[in-house]
């Protein structure tokens, strides 16, 4: 892996971590952890994070892009901003 998809998948880490896992009280979150599963990724959860990697990373993520299979992990999350990126 890259530095860049290093950055990438930490930036997704801290903003999951800051934003969207509040009420799971705690800031432990490894880039392979089920976000769905778990209920840390919520529909709302999607909406708000694609318009953070929009903004922060200058990609645009597609309606057909937002399926549960690119929103399991963060490591899925940073493959998805990758592949955008291309």
């Amino acid at each position: 892996m890259d530095q860049s998809a290093n950055a990438v998948q930490e930036k997704v880490r801290e903003f999951i971590v800051r934003n969207l896992m509040l009420k799971h009280g705690g800031a432990e979150l490894s880039v392979d952890q089920p976000l769905l599963e778990s209920g840390i990724m919520t529909s709302f959860g999607i909406v708000e994070l694609v318009s953070y990697m929009e903004r922060t990373f200058g990609v645009t993520i597609d309606d057909y892009d937002v399926v549960p299979e690119n929103f399991q992990t963060v490591r899925a999350i940073a493959s998805l901003v990758e592949s955008k990126r291309g």
